[in-house]
């Protein structure tokens, strides 16, 4: 069913929502940059096989070039709405206000803070998609404009990947806070991913035959055989900030990030 909103800035817009099952909700959750791309085209394509309905609200604002921080309210109560899956959460936005999140079931992808910050360079200088119009896309130009002429470490060392390792703060509370809480690393998946296809399936109790579950999850089991800086997906192997950043980078990011390397144990 199609619904109509009007953004906080004035935008119209229309999202179309599927009717809710009976199943448990659940919040698949994942920092940039740490697979959630990834995770949310599994997510998506495992919904299609089980015919759960999918809820995307933060990816499908991002399409109509509409920032978060103009949603209205009565689209971010959809978040409360039983018997749905929410996918493609990158940032904790206003999740500690839903009921639902802080006492469902939730996946949190996760991933060393130095990758994060290289990965998110490489994304901001040359790769992010840009939604056709709106102030999202104007917010992806402006922060594309910054990178000309400065390397990945340059990048760091200025706090310009700095917002999105917070984000990884703002879920570590969140996991001190509330329960239902899954922690997939990464490193831990990125080379098996039917780990992470299977977590997702059980999370959302979901019937998905083997076989089917094996064919979806190859779909989106990428790995470049080399380094490609112009694409979305532009290298998969972890430990690839040791070739883009300098030690005063890394000991930025160990300095101001120490609580993120301790906790989901990158020491």
């Amino acid at each position: 069913m199609k619904h109509e909103f009007r953004a906080l800035n004035g935008t119209p817009f229309t999202l179309e929502r599927a009717q809710a099952d009976d199943k448990p909700a659940v919040y698949f959750l994942s920092v940039h940059k740490a697979g959630s791309t990834l995770l949310q085209r599994l997510v998506r394509d495992l919904c299609s096989a089980s015919e759960r309905p999918l809820v995307e609200l933060e990816p499908d604002l991002f399409r109509e070039g509409i920032l978060l921080g103009d949603c209205p309210l009565e689209l971010i109560m959809w978040l409360e709405a039983p018997g749905y899956v929410f996918s493609g959460f990158r940032s904790p936005w206003i999740l500690q206000y839903v009921r639902q999140y802080r006492e469902g079931r939730k996946l949190l992808l996760i991933r060393d803070p130095r990758d994060i910050a290289v990965s998110f360079y490489f994304s901001m200088a040359k790769s992010h998609t840009l939604p056709a119009r709106g102030e999202a896309r104007a917010a992806i130009l402006s922060r594309r404009e910054q990178t000309t002429g400065l390397t990945p470490s340059q990048y760091v060392l200025e706090g310009r990947a700095n917002d999105v390792l917070r984000n990884i703060m703002q879920f570590s509370r969140h996991l001190d806070l509330y329960g239902g809480f899954t922690v997939v690393r990464y490193e831990d998946i990125i080379f098996d991913k039917m780990t992470l296809s299977q977590t997702a399936v059980d999370l959302m109790e979901a019937d998905v035959p083997a076989s089917q579950m094996r064919l979806i999850t190859a779909r989106h089991d990428v790995r470049p055989t080399e380094e490609r800086p112009n694409a979305h997906i532009r290298q998969v192997a972890p430990g690839n900030y040791k070739v883009h950043l300098s030690d005063e980078a890394q000991s930025y990011l160990w300095q101001h990030f120490q609580p993120i390397f301790a906790r989901f144990n990158y020491n």
